[in-house]
């Protein structure tokens, strides 16, 4: 549009000239006695060089006006690309609109009790620390899935479904994600003092991949 502007513009501003030069050079002195009115002095020749030179103005500033549109939408579509999706799983960059700072850790926003320890923007390793409320391995393979956001999570090297594997308070296993395709690790803390309550965790721990000391 901006360049068919520019071209209708530059057609009404030569019109004027090309009427001029044809006075000039075309029109005979006997034309002008005939009552042959010189291009020049014509409305209809004012009116065509205004008209073309104000609508190519017109288109023009259209197009230039258009251009800024579209740039200003690629900036946002832009934009919007960089925005952080993070569901803030290990391995992820920290979606800081989810966690909140503290000096050594980020807490979910969510969850007080889901901490995020980052290095270079990346979580590094998710604790969930449990106490005072402390639980058994079978409640904790529920809360993982609600901190990795997988309800068919597969445990231990040979992929066990949640209800086949047996997890130990005391144990490291690797654990794969189906939603993802990721695997991560988790090491459980066995809590102390809980009675005659078997394979009770205080705290657990995930991080990113699979690890070589883990089940």
């Amino acid at each position: 549009m901006i360049a068919i502007g520019l071209i209708i513009m530059v057609w009404g501003i030569a019109y004027v000239f090309y009427a001029f030069w044809y006075d000039k050079n075309k029109l005979k002195p006997e034309d002008v006695k005939e009552g042959t009115k010189p291009l020049h002095k014509r409305f209809t020749t004012w009116l065509m060089a205004v008209i073309l030179t104000v609508g190519g103005f017109i288109l023009l500033c259209a197009g230039i006006g258009n251009e800024n549109d579209d740039g200003d939408s690629t900036a946002q579509t832009e934009q919007v690309k960089k925005v952080n999706h993070s569901k803030n799983l290990p391995g992820q960059k920290i979606n800081k609109s989810k966690a909140t700072k503290h000096e050594f850790y980020w807490t979910s926003k969510d969850d007080k009790k889901v901490r995020y320890f980052v290095s270079d923007g990346k979580i590094t390793a998710m604790k969930v620390v449990l106490t005072p409320d402390v639980n058994n391995t079978f409640w904790c393979k529920a809360y993982l899935a609600n901190v990795l956001h997988d309800n068919h999570l597969q445990f231990t090297n040979d992929k066990l479904a949640d209800t086949a594997a047996s997890l130990s308070n005391k144990g490291r296993y690797n654990i794969y994600s189906p939603k993802v395709k990721k695997w991560y690790n988790v090491s459980f803390n066995a809590a102390d003092n809980v009675g005659k309550k078997d394979n009770m965790v205080a705290t657990f721990s995930v991080y990113p991949g699979k690890s070589s000391d883990a089940e």
